[in-house]
């Protein structure tokens, strides 16, 4: 039997040669994206979690289910991962660019508030 693996992609940062035939990670990744609240922000924490992270993966032997896609971690007890395929990313785009602006607004109407209170 043939197994037929990928090249490590030039965005990859897994040395996986080092670790061939008996991979311990068998995805290609990329490097993380990571979207955290501000340092100081939670009182109860000196560097909070990342909130959201996101990573770029692709089997090292593809499967016709286990696609290439992006990963991404929300830290959700239930399911702490999504799998994103172009579609869904592109949603996600459009998802955070609303979110961004709406956090903008919210912003803006905090800083109204607080000079109303001075």
């Amino acid at each position: 039997m043939t197994v037929k693996t990928v090249q490590c992609p030039a965005w990859c940062v897994i040395a996986h040669e080092d670790d061939w035939p008996q991979p311990e990670d068998v995805f290609h990744r990329s490097n993380d994206l990571m979207l955290q609240p501000p340092k100081g922000s939670m009182p109860d924490r000196q560097t909070p979690l990342p909130a959201l992270r996101a990573e770029l993966i692709l089997p090292q032997v593809p499967e016709d289910n286990d696609p290439a896609c992006i990963l991404l971690d929300h830290h959700d007890v239930y399911g702490p991962y999504a799998q994103l395929d172009v579609e869904h990313a592109d949603q996600m785009i459009r998802d955070l660019k609303t979110f961004t602006a709406r956090l903008q607004g919210m912003r803006n109407q905090l800083a109204a508030l607080k000079e109303a209170l001075r």
